[in-house]
């Protein structure tokens, strides 16, 4: 397997931990997180089909709150995109768009060389948005991921275990 494509399996099991696992499904939801999440991110996501313009596309990914307030929460890593190109700025703002931020960004100051490995996912980022433009680059693969989800019915079969007096209980 090589590098891009563990970059690919990677962004879909943090997709998959950060969607459907952090954000249990009660029974009677009309609409679930999911869905809600698709809802959100359609609109971004034909807006960012209908541009080639970068400064457009930045411009709308940016005006995500999900993008304010990540950004806002993390100055640091604000401030070291801004030293980075525009394609850069860009990529890293769709993940948080996505509201991947917190996963894909976790700790990164923590990292040695966070320079270079922040360049590295960047570059990958880079690619998946240009393998992907059809589709809506990274926010098109990732509603598109998103929509599989539901049609496969995978939101829905997390279950709550309890252990009560040593016998286990679904």
């Amino acid at each position: 397997m090589n590098t891009y494509s563990k970059f690919l399996a990677v962004i879909g099991f943090f997709v998959l931990i950060g969607v459907v696992l952090t954000r249990p499904v009660a029974a009677n939801d009309a609409i679930t997180p999911i869905e809600a999440q698709i809802a959100r991110l359609e609109p971004l996501c034909q807006k960012l089909k209908q541009t080639h313009d970068l400064d457009e596309k930045l411009r709308l990914v940016t005006a995500v709150p999900d993008v304010q307030c990540f950004l806002r929460e993390n100055p640091a890593l604000w401030a070291l995109l801004a030293t980075h190109d525009r394609l850069d700025q860009f990529v890293a703002y769709a993940i948080m768009a996505l509201g991947q931020g917190p996963v894909v960004f976790q700790d990164y100051h923590l990292l040695e060389d966070v320079d270079e490995r922040l360049q590295a996912l960047l570059s990958m980022l880079k690619e998946l948005e240009k393998s992907y433009s059809l589709l809506g680059g990274i926010v098109g693969y990732h509603l598109t991921f998103l929509k599989l989800i539901v049609e496969s019915g995978v939101q829905n079969t997390t279950k709550t275990t309890s252990y009560k007096n040593q016998e286990k209980t679904e």
